[in-house]
């Protein structure tokens, strides 16, 4: 319903070839640090996820000497105090290099920012990008963390930041062997309550994915990158019921915008210092974009569906694999 109404950004694709664990990575920073784009061993998963307290290792090549290891799923940070923190924050010694994130952007740009994502307590914590950061991990960066549920919350009372991340949790995530409708409701009340708040009319969501459904797609990535990825765009400020054609990387897009719309610099100038920033799909001039007092001329709200006693019945019969490295 939101892709009739909004807009379908229909060239966006993943920048590079990668599982989910890379492209949260990449999300905030534009870059996988050496990292091979290979989802974490599962070391503690169930209990740590695949961040810097997990125990989980992950292909990495050396930037400057292409020699292969594998490394601490961990961005360490070299400004924690060394007695606490003898590895930069890495569970264990590391040859990975710090790299700056947009959460770092925005801190010293004064931009607010949450991530509303999976804590440590909830099944696909390796998801939630800030244990994967040390400087976000173990530092006040970690109190800009809640779990998803804290978006609907916030958008109601009209308290979201400037810029939010939210990050399913398992059974909303749409992964194989969860409830399709279960992750559209997910979504749904989502935009539905940003709609509702008070924030609504200076708000733009983008709803993506962090790789693929590995079905045949026709459209051939460019040259260098990964699949192709659902990329919506909710807003009462986009031209409504459009399509953008351009081509754009869901990451390096993303943050494009934010930066463009803050007046941030790029993290990484051949990253999203280059990518399309979605700027087309925009029209700041219609009814009820960013002004008070005036309804927005396009809010379309989604409807939400009960599962089905037929559809519970399947997926119990159902189980997901354990092996399911996604």
């Amino acid at each position: 319903m939101y892709a009739e109404q909004y807009v379908v950004a229909d060239r966006t694709f993943e920048s590079k070839v990668s599982a989910s664990w890379g492209s949260h990575l990449d999300l905030v920073a534009s870059q996988l640090d050496g990292f091979q784009g290979v989802n974490p061993s599962h070391a503690k998963f169930a209990n740590q996820g695949w961040g810097c307290d997990s125990g989980a290792t992950a292909p990495w090549k050396d930037p400057k000497t292409g020699a292969a290891s594998n490394q601490p799923t961990c961005i360490p940070d070299p400004a924690l105090d060394p007695v606490k923190f003898p590895h930069g924050g890495a569970f264990a010694a590391t040859a990975v290099p710090h790299i700056p994130t947009i959460m770092d952007e925005m801190d010293q740009a004064g931009v607010s920012w949450h991530i509303y994502a999976p804590t440590a307590s909830q099944h696909f914590y390796g998801w939630s990008i800030c244990p994967s950061f040390a400087d976000c991990l173990y530092t006040g960066q970690q109190a800009h963390t809640s779990q998803p549920s804290q978006v609907l919350t916030d958008a109601a009372n009209g308290t979201l930041p400037n810029v939010s991340y939210v990050v399913a949790l398992d059974n909303q995530s749409q992964h194989n062997s969860n409830s399709m409708l279960a992750g559209d409701d997910w979504i749904g009340s989502v935009v539905n309550g940003i709609m509702n708040g008070p924030d609504w009319r200076s708000t733009a969501i983008f709803i993506t994915y962090d790789d693929c459904g590995c079905f045949y797609d026709h459209v051939p990535p460019p040259a260098g990158a990964g699949v192709r990825e659902p990329m919506v765009i909710v807003s009462p400020c986009v031209t409504p019921a459009s399509t953008d054609s351009h081509t754009a990387y869901a990451g390096e897009s993303t943050l494009a915008f934010i930066e463009h719309t803050f007046k941030l610099a790029p993290l990484v100038a051949s990253g999203d210092g280059a990518a399309y920033d979605y700027g087309q799909s925009f029209d700041p001039s219609r009814p009820g974009c960013g002004g008070a007092g005036q309804a927005p001329a396009t809010t379309a709200r989604a409807q939400i569906r009960p599962i089905s006693a037929a559809e519970r019945a399947y997926l119990k019969a159902h189980p997901a694999d354990p092996n399911d490295p996604t």
